[in-house]
């Protein structure tokens, strides 16, 4: 056979074959990539939810929530990233609870500057009363009242690296001034979901 016409087959038939495979083969390792993403996430984000719920009764809170701190965007004309956080876990003791998670997503943390400083210095905030002028509140009151909270308890939550990586808020609609023994073992519940965290920020 011609070389001419070798050359004129493979440029007019196989090529455009190859090309169609190889975007083929492309677009499936790309389908499975994220379907294989979704069965690895999926498991991580029931048993924080889990672990959130448990919380809730073990604390006998009005309100468990959990936020974490992302990239909102960028500043202009800089470019730089913007830092902010979303409530993404959020249970309730019953119906007559108001929930707060729709109010807080895409929240620059500009906005509860003190209170994130003290959280990732200290490791809590707590309030036990919020109308008590003597307990620092960092900013946090007027959230408090336009939730309804009397008592409010804020623990830090971090990645294996040690990163502030969000936070867990227990929340009271009457005061209630918790025992070292029951904070304890809400901190317990803070370090399991911490470590499930990071286990999903790694997957």
């Amino acid at each position: 056979m011609n070389s001419t016409i070798i050359v004129a087959i493979i440029t007019t038939v196989i090529a455009p074959l190859i090309t169609l495979y190889s975007k083929d083969w492309i677009e499936n390792r790309r389908r499975k990539k994220k379907e294989v993403g979704m069965e690895v996430s999926v498991p991580y984000y029931m048993q924080i939810g889990e672990e959130i719920e448990k919380l809730l009764r073990r604390s006998k809170a009005s309100r468990v929530w959990m936020l974490q701190f992302h990239n909102g965007g960028n500043f202009y004309p800089t470019g730089k990233s913007i830092q902010k956080f979303s409530i993404f876990y959020e249970s309730l003791q019953s119906t007559g609870v108001t929930p707060i998670q729709h109010l807080y997503q895409n929240i620059p943390v500009s906005i509860f500057f003190r209170a994130f400083m003290e959280a990732q210095e200290v490791g809590e905030i707590l309030i036990p009363d919020r109308e008590d002028e003597t307990v620092a509140t960092y900013g946090l009151k007027y959230a408090m009242e336009q939730a309804g909270t009397k008592s409010a308890y804020l623990f830090k939550v971090e990645t294996a690296e040690g990163k502030f990586a969000g936070a867990i808020g227990v929340d009271y609609l009457e005061k209630n001034d918790l025992t070292e023994e029951e904070l304890d073992i809400i901190r317990r519940e803070v370090y399991v979901i911490s470590g499930l965290l990071s286990v999903y920020l790694k997957a």
